[in-house]
């Protein structure tokens, strides 16, 4: 189908030849679950035709109509059963332009992940898969979808975690695991990656009643395939004594050494510190620890089954995030509502946010768990990554929050997002604030209207300069059958850049058609 259609090509070919061991992993859990597990398979079929009036997002004046349809099948499967678990959501979609068949493309979409218990209670395997699409410069036209023309390139990850989990009688547990996972990128601007992970994890058994300890070691090896190699090893223990009925005494210590392409220095070396925990109830917990390079406290709140509150401090003065530091979580449940909240500040890469998915801000419920389109069976994106494409190592600061409230006829969902990346190297900053919202209001027994939109400002100088992205959704939804929805959608997006060239307006109407088989 064009040139597009042959970078696809050539995606599926790099599948075949690169992803044979986790894929494979995937279709030998498939193949051993056949005959154990409860199988759910359910195919899918999208058909959509869209107008729209500036397909490449081009500034004002320059605008280019097009008439776009889509043909996207796809297949949801999951089974469960015999010690075996897997989830496979995928869709190929297919994007056919009217007026410029060179532009014809096609974009895997796929969510895999599987697990295998080999060895009762002692040996699992994990394996993992997905395909999505990214912006590739964020200054250049940034669009909410792959249905505009350009700047944007497939990411590819898989992954295998072979594990074992030994009891040793009533003194410890422990969890040996190794990790191997691998990004492609199909953009020139950031390297592919390999992620090698050794971990151990132990703590105390039932023998120890007033003295509890965990000790924790963790090495990282990513490899680029043209940036600089890096190296993050970490061990650390925590020990509690119990001393009166609700307080406990604490101590911690730990080492850093990493190794990374930075300009300053990454202050390796160990840390240690003591101090005392409250626990008045199984609900409430604090603590506080002071000592040799860290000083930390930590506040744990569940006064019910449907809310949890955590936040916590610490000053370290060894490894990658040094001085203040600050993360948190929240979230409440109630009968029409669900809260989530969070807060996180670390160091890491674009490749490791690749390899672990969140590297787009997805809609989650009250658990954590990604919600899924209903049709294709992929989680749903709230947010596209907007930052640039780098091989540097940054410190992330991100806060988020989320609401989805039912009101009995409508459903509203509320998200907001603002995240600052401090790159290592360069000595830059990016800055990214957001929100999007939706209220969805069943009109008739088979009729709902979904009315959205969102708003992102992005500064990728550092400086006070930004640019705003705004888009607007009014759609109808009737359901044809309980597996058939049948919709029709107006669509606008605004972006006010101080890139030269970067300003335009986009207007869109699609017809759609979602079947289950």
């Amino acid at each position: 189908m064009g040139r597009k259609c042959s970078a696809g090509a050539r995606l599926g070919r790099q599948w075949q030849r690169r992803a044979g061991v986790p894929f494979g992993a995937l279709l030998m859990l498939w193949h051993m679950s056949a005959f154990a597990a409860q199988w759910q398979m359910h195919p899918s079929l999208q058909l959509s035709e869209t107008y729209t009036d500036n397909v490449a997002l081009d500034p004002p004046g320059n605008e280019k109509t097009e008439f776009v349809t889509q043909i996207n099948p796809g297949v949801s499967l999951h089974g469960e059963g015999g010690h075996i678990r897997l989830d496979l959501n995928y869709r190929l979609q297919n994007l056919i332009y009217a007026g410029d068949a060179s532009s014809n493309a096609s974009h895997h979409q796929l969510a895999a992940s599987g697990n295998a218990e080999l060895v009762k209670d002692i040996f699992f395997v994990d394996a993992r898969s997905s395909i999505s699409q990214q912006i590739v410069n964020a200054n250049g036209p940034v669009g909410i979808d792959n249905l505009n023309i350009g700047n944007q390139a497939d990411v590819f990850t898989y992954g295998l975690s072979p594990y074992l989990k030994l009891r040793m009688a009533s003194y410890a547990n422990a969890e040996l695991r190794y990790s191997v996972d691998r990004v492609e990128n199909q953009s020139a601007n950031i390297s592919d990656a390999e992620s090698q992970q050794y971990s151990l994890h132990m703590n105390s058994g039932p023998r120890f009643e007033r003295l509890q300890w965990d000790a924790d070691y963790r090495r990282q090896d990513m490899n680029l395939s043209t940036g600089e190699d890096s190296r993050y090893q970490s061990a650390n223990a925590d020990m509690r004594y119990h001393l009166l009925t609700a307080w406990n005494f604490l101590a911690r210590g730990g080492q850093e050494d990493n190794t990374l392409q930075t300009v300053t220095d990454p202050h390796n070396g160990s840390y240690w510190s003591a101090g005392l925990e409250w626990m008045p109830s199984p609900r409430i917990t604090a603590s506080a620890t002071t000592g040799y390079n860290n000083w930390d406290a930590d506040l744990s709140l569940q006064p019910s089954e449907r809310t949890s509150f955590h936040v916590g401090y610490r000053e370290r003065d060894v490894g990658l995030v040094r001085g203040p530091s600050w993360n948190a979580a929240l979230s409440h449940r109630t009968r029409r509502t669900t809260w989530q909240a969070s807060y996180i500040e670390e160091s890491t890469t674009v490749q490791a946010l690749q390899l672990t998915g969140r590297q787009f801000f997805h809609l989650v419920d009250s658990q954590g768990n990604l919600i899924v389109d209903p049709n294709s069976g992929l989680p749903i994106v709230l947010v596209r990554n907007i930052f640039s494409l780098t091989d540097q190592e940054f410190i992330r600061k991100r806060g988020q929050f989320s609401v989805a409230m039912n009101t009995g006829k409508s459903d509203i969902v509320l998200s907001v997002f603002d995240e600052r990346r401090s790159y290592s190297l360069s000595n830059t900053s990016e800055d990214a604030v957001g929100s999007t919202v939706s209220w969805t209001r069943q009109v008739s027994p088979r009729t709902h209207t979904v009315v959205g939109g969102g708003w992102q400002r992005t500064d990728l100088s550092g400086s006070d300069n930004h640019d705003d992205l705004w888009h607007g959704d009014l759609a109808l939804v009737h359901r044809l059958s309980q597996d058939a929805n049948a919709s029709l959608e107006y669509s606008h997006m605004q972006r006010n850049s101080i890139s030269a060239n970067s300003d335009y307006d986009e207007n869109r109407v699609t017809a759609q058609l979602d079947m289950r088989f």
